[in-house]
């Protein structure tokens, strides 16, 4: 209803999709239905930060669809890492309540074996809560950062790590990725869309096998 009332007074609508939006899908909330309508402005926009959305907007004849080339890579920091740094990996679980992200099969592996690396969760009380992280307090091999931090305190976060995580079902891509690959970040990654294409240039990567759910009944 806001989107409406700003386009129908001659006010300009950019939405930056997120594939999320499977999760999201109800009948009673038909997220396609709605930006159907929506797009029957003309001041309504579309911005795809990637190939992936940008072919799914096509698909559902969106106009005034433009892709985004979201490759942060060209901006980051090169900047010197020093080789004598613990073996610590960050995974940083956003905001999101959603099951989109792999969190608790991660944070279950390294719980239960020795894998070289000692886990880092940084996450929200929200999230803290409702994924019961607190069962993983006291492993000697994750240690879990819960409390909301200033753009100043997270900067200084993620340029404490030299290895990042960051495994999806499907896309959500924001903050956190763009925020590792502007600090050079060792980054482990799924190797389908659209993470494929977000880190195809980015050299510090390795791509983990991983099957993506797009079982959802609104698209493909």
């Amino acid at each position: 209803d806001l989107c409406v009332y700003l386009l129908s007074n001659n006010k300009k609508v950019i939405i930056v999709p997120n594939i999320d939006s499977y999760e999201t899908f109800s009948e009673e909330t038909n997220w396609f239905e709605n930006l159907k309508n929506l797009n029957s402005f003309e001041n309504f926009h579309i911005w795809s930060k990637t190939k992936q959305i940008y072919n799914w907007m096509e698909q559902h004849k969106i106009k005034n669809n433009t892709f985004l080339n979201f490759l942060f890579y060209k901006t980051c920091l090169l900047k010197y890492l020093p080789t004598n740094k613990e073996n610590y990996i960050l995974l940083d679980t956003g905001s999101s309540l959603t099951d989109r992200k792999y969190l608790i099969e991660i944070a279950n592996m390294f719980y239960r074996y020795n894998v070289g690396f000692k886990l880092v969760i940084k996450t929200v009380p929200c999230v803290y809560k409702k994924k019961k992280l607190h069962l993983y307090q006291g492993s000697p091999n994750i240690t879990i950062v819960n409390r909301l931090m200033t753009m100043k305190e997270l900067n200084h976060l993620y340029s404490s790590f030299e290895y990042f995580i960051y495994l999806a079902k499907f896309d959500g891509f924001g903050l956190s990725l763009a925020k590792a690959m502007s600090y050079n970040m060792y980054i482990f990654a799924g190797n389908g869309l659209p993470w494929n294409e977000i880190l195809n240039h980015y050299p510090r990567k390795c791509f983990i096998e991983m099957k993506q759910d797009f079982t959802k009944k609104n698209g493909d």
